[in-house]
């Protein structure tokens, strides 16, 4: 079996960073769409948790990323690390509007 040249292995390195990149891009804008949704949650007194959507994005996330072929267990651990995030942020952003309202 031939040995791939560190230039290929540099290469691949590089397209890994590109995609890492554009996933921590993709992270800021879905955790920036958050924030909005705690405003909307906000104003309707609203939890920030609602089990029956968490359960639904849950579930598509092991469902589309099994379909990539991607680990079911992985998934599951991503989709919480993402969701605990998400939720940190909103209660975050929803107590600094409620500090804003309360001093305005």
């Amino acid at each position: 079996m031939q040995r791939p040249h560190s230039e290929d292995i540099d290469e691949l390195r590089q397209a890994i960073d590109r995609i890492d990149e554009h996933i921590l891009t993709l992270l800021a804008r879905r955790f920036s769409i958050a924030d909005e949704i705690a405003e909307h949650k906000a104003r309707r007194g609203q939890a920030i948790v609602q089990p029956e959507r968490a359960q639904q994005v849950r579930a598509r996330y092991v469902q589309s990323g099994a379909l990539l072929g991607l680990s079911p267990t992985f998934l599951a651990a991503l989709w919480q690390l993402v969701h605990d995030e998400s939720c940190r942020r909103q209660a975050e952003h929803m107590k600094a509007l409620e500090r804003s309202e309360q001093s305005g």
